[in-house]
């Protein structure tokens, strides 16, 4: 009995010993992480996407972008505000460009101007039958989603995979373009998806408005029309290419 006695009180006092912290913590909705306030928030000069990703990655609020890669857009231009929410905030740069709206979906926060490119030109409507994937990595999946948006001609390919990406398991059936980048952002620890849209609105072979990749030129990929999908982590940095590059 008394050795009975003395362990209860061990195990009281050892319980008392385990700090509160060590609990885990609920991870923050995302309308909680939008409804957050803020007294003064200030971006600096920047362009229209270098906001919305610096406001992505401050909050960690997974965030989709499709935009057109306009020199309005790409321009940069002061952000401060004071006495806003984190969505007021996202909801001042998307309004900072015509025709821009927000919307959340799928967990994530949509940024896009659907009514300045016909929906038909616009891949991210474009319904896929079934995505899948099993512990792979997200670059393999990123590929294999622009092969089922434009079909390669060519079978066989090769991907450079970052090793300490984490694998990711995903599986979406009859879902769009936009909803499998939603999957996938949400999956992985790329939590920002961005489409540059070309200005020129002759679309590609495949019906396609042309894209841009963000860091590479400033001209529209291949006439082939494959999708220049990007995927960022929370606090990359978007490396903008030179305004002469070709």
């Amino acid at each position: 009995m008394v050795v009975r006695t003395t362990f209860l009180i061990f195990a009281l006092q050892f319980s008392l010993l385990i700090p509160a912290t060590s609990r885990p913590q609920t991870p923050e909705s995302l309308s909680t992480k939008l409804s957050k306030r803020l007294t003064n928030y200030n971006l600096g000069t920047c362009n229209f996407v270098d906001a919305l990703v610096q406001v992505s990655s401050e909050f960690q609020i997974p965030m989709g972008i499709a935009w057109i890669g306009t020199p309005a857009a790409r321009a940069e231009v002061p952000f401060l505000w004071k006495e806003v929410t984190v969505r007021e905030v996202i909801e001042a740069i998307a309004k900072q460009q015509p025709g821009y709206s927000v919307q959340v979906r799928n967990g994530v926060v949509h940024i896009a101007a659907p009514e300045l490119i016909p929906e038909r030109e616009n891949f991210l409507n474009l319904r896929i039958k079934e995505f899948q994937v099993r512990n792979g990595y997200t670059d393999v999946a990123i590929l294999r989603l622009q092969n089922l948006i434009t079909p390669a001609k060519y079978s066989g390919f090769s991907v450079g995979t970052d090793a300490d990406e984490p694998r990711i398991s995903l599986e979406l059936k009859d879902s769009t373009v936009s909803d499998i980048l939603d999957g996938l952002a949400l999956a992985s620890n790329r939590k920002i998806w961005i489409i540059t849209f070309s200005t020129d609105p002759k679309p590609t072979s495949a019906g396609f408005r042309k894209t841009l990749a963000l860091w590479d030129t400033l001209s529209p990929v291949a006439e082939k029309g494959e999708p220049a999908l990007n995927l960022l982590h929370w606090g990359d940095r978007i490396p903008w290419p030179s305004p002469g590059s070709k």
